[in-house]
């Protein structure tokens, strides 16, 4: 699936091999320390992300909210280049989202990260507190998956 133009992107040059980088965001106990948010709280699981389909569940945590599971899968999955990851969500408020961590290897040490988001129905009624992703936030998350790496 291509990435829709609608969809909120944000690069950032890394100081680390793709392959490094793509061990480091293929792991769900390590999310939680790149999310750099404190929205993500961790993963009950520990298995990492191999193959398009395979389901996982992220703890989170907005402010004044309390902790819920989010049932996500991986929807792309290119080993060392790129990982799609999307909600599971269901129900009257489903906010199905997807997020995609595309990796360029500049040399040897370095590669470019860029963070993709975007809704599955933009013009979906959403809580607020399903509406705080943005440019900034994609950054923070750029931040932190450069400091667990770097």
């Amino acid at each position: 699936m291509r990435v829709p133009a609608a969809a909120l992107s944000v690069q950032r040059i890394v100081r680390a091999a793709p392959e490094d980088i793509f061990t480091a965001i293929t792991d769900p106990t390590r999310h939680a320390q790149m999310d750099a948010t404190g929205v993500l709280r961790g993963a009950p699981t520990d298995e990492p992300l191999r193959e398009v389909g395979q389901r996982f569940v992220e703890r989170l945590a907005f402010p004044a909210e309390e902790e819920r599971d989010c049932p996500a899968e991986v929807t792309r999955f290119v080993r060392g280049q790129s990982l799609e990851l999307g909600s599971l969500s269901s129900g009257p408020q489903a906010s199905g989202w997807r997020l995609r961590i595309d990796l360029d290897q500049l040399d040897q040490l370095t590669s470019r990260v860029t963070l993709h988001f975007w809704w599955l129905d933009p013009a979906a009624e959403l809580p607020d507190a399903d509406r705080r992703c943005t440019s900034d936030h994609l950054a923070v998350i750029l931040d932190g998956i450069a400091d667990a790496v770097e």
